[in-house]
């Protein structure tokens, strides 16, 4: 009995730990596209956008504004809520690392935005998007860069 254990176990562990990993690569795929989508758009429809990464919620919140003051919750996009075993390790920008509660990016129409990076992670893998505002491009990586 206990060897019958031990074969599925030895089975069914590495598909679950390749789910994982899809599941890690599919999220920073749809961040990176979200982000990237919403970087085009603030310039193409003259408005700010404001992403808030919940941390500790495992999630993307986006809010729009015309004059970069008031923002209301974005109907098109929402948010992002990344699938179960992905987490948010961490979101990186020039002002430092924050790793729990909320951060805030604004993306303006100018493309003045801070560069920032977010390490998501599953199991023992990383995935890094990282959006540079002085080209408009956003990178993905495997791994924590």
């Amino acid at each position: 009995m206990l060897a019958l254990i031990a074969i599925a176990v030895a089975v069914i562990y590495p598909r679950i730990s390749g789910l994982e990993e899809a599941r890690l690569e599919s999220d920073a795929r749809k961040m990176a596209s979200l982000i990237g989508y919403l970087s085009e758009s603030a310039a193409s429809r003259r408005v700010y956008y404001k992403v808030r990464f919940g941390l500790d919620e495992e999630r993307l919140d986006v809010e729009v504004s015309r004059d970069g003051r008031e923002y209301l919750r974005d109907k098109e996009f929402g948010f992002l809520s990344l699938s179960s075993g992905v987490s948010m390790e961490d979101v990186a920008t020039p002002e430092g690392k924050t790793d729990a509660g909320e951060t805030e990016i604004v993306i303006p129409p100018d493309g003045g935005s801070s560069p920032f990076s977010v390490h998501l992670k599953a199991g023992d893998e990383f995935m890094t998007v990282t959006f540079n505002p002085y080209t408009e491009k956003v990178s993905l990586e495997k791994g924590y860069s």
